[in-house]
């Protein structure tokens, strides 16, 4: 547990230009936030619903986790990770078809 866990805090570090923590939802609030404060100023409109856009999906999709876990776990007890971890499979696959790609085409993508 503690490997793949090291594994998701290391290798899912950022979304666009923008640097995340794949483990703990406070900063990634604060900047989706802060994103959605500063998309409502016409100075910083286009970066601020950038900033949200990207990292909005994020946070959503640690709510849905976190309401997913909460739901299964009382009927499921342990083997809630187990469909907790499908979604986070599912992105290792992605990633690494992604990373193959780029290798077998000679770095271009």
């Amino acid at each position: 547990m503690a490997i793949i866990g090291a594994y998701q805090v290391t290798s899912f570090r950022t979304v666009d230009q923008y640097s995340y923590n794949s483990t703990f939802m406070t900063g990634n609030l604060r900047m989706a936030v802060d994103g959605i404060y500063k998309a409502m100023h016409k100075e910083t409109r286009r970066d601020g619903a950038r900033k949200a856009r990207e990292l909005s999906p994020i946070v959503v999709s640690f709510l849905a986790g976190a309401a997913a876990g909460a739901t299964l776990a009382p009927r499921m007890l342990n083997h809630t990770l187990w469909v907790i971890e499908l979604p986070l499979l599912s992105v290792l696959v992605i990633v690494l078809r992604r990373r193959y790609r780029t290798t077998a085409s000679g770095g271009h993508s």
